[in-house]
């Protein structure tokens, strides 16, 4: 069985940390829509991303959450 590793070549992803929110913008400025990963309370959850443009994506939580998103 493959583990995934974030130093396994692929590059380790930028984070993004946040707060009681129920939508979050973030402007990454890769030029490309990322692969995203959010985590909250340790466990990946799931949350409505919209890939703006290629520069830019929004999620959104149907109640106020806290924790971070991984995006390369």
């Amino acid at each position: 069985m493959a583990v995934f590793k974030f130093g396994d070549g692929a590059g380790v992803p930028v984070t993004h940390e946040f707060l009681n929110k129920t939508t979050i913008s973030v402007n990454h400025g890769f030029g490309y829509p990322p692969a995203v990963w959010i985590v909250v309370g340790g466990s990946v959850v799931f949350g409505d991303i919209t890939h703006n443009n290629d520069n830019t994506f929004t999620i959104q939580f149907n109640n106020s959450e806290s924790g971070v998103i991984y995006y390369r």
